[in-house]
């Protein structure tokens, strides 16, 4: 019996990371390669940017599963970029996941966070993130 629920939890596994398309808009080198080594590791396809307006190019040009971005960036931070993608209907309903050294900050005590699957803090812990993916991706 244990054998089979192993299993079955390797073969849900596989479809929940099987062909996912994630994007990792970072600014920071070391956080943004480190995600994406992990992920890739894991089995998503992944793709990386350095801003939003980076992000927004590769955006129009492929369908991602999830969006994984960090809240101040250059050139376009992480709220702007969820505002565009939320006012797209072929946008609208893309997971996200906003990234941040603390979220303690006035501005995620408005609705910003109601366009938002997950506030990740960063540093962050691999397992969480890795959890909380699978997590966007069964509901």
């Amino acid at each position: 019996m244990v054998e089979k629920t192993f299993i079955a939890i390797e073969n849900l596994n596989s479809r929940l990371v099987m062909k996912k398309r994630v994007l990792i808009v970072e600014d920071d080198f070391v956080i943004r390669q480190n995600m994406k080594d992990l992920l890739d590791w894991i089995g998503y396809k992944c793709e990386t940017a350095e801003n939003g307006l980076i992000a927004l190019k590769l955006i129009s040009e492929c369908d991602y599963d999830l969006i994984i971005t960090d809240y101040k960036m250059p050139l376009l931070d992480g709220v702007e970029l969820i505002k565009v993608l939320r006012e797209s209907k072929s946008t609208e309903a893309i997971p996200i996941i906003l990234m941040n050294t603390s979220f303690d900050e006035p501005e995620f005590t408005n609705n910003e966070d109601e366009k938002i699957n997950l506030l990740l803090t960063k540093p962050f812990d691999a397992k969480l993130l890795i959890d909380s993916i699978k997590n966007i991706f069964l509901n």
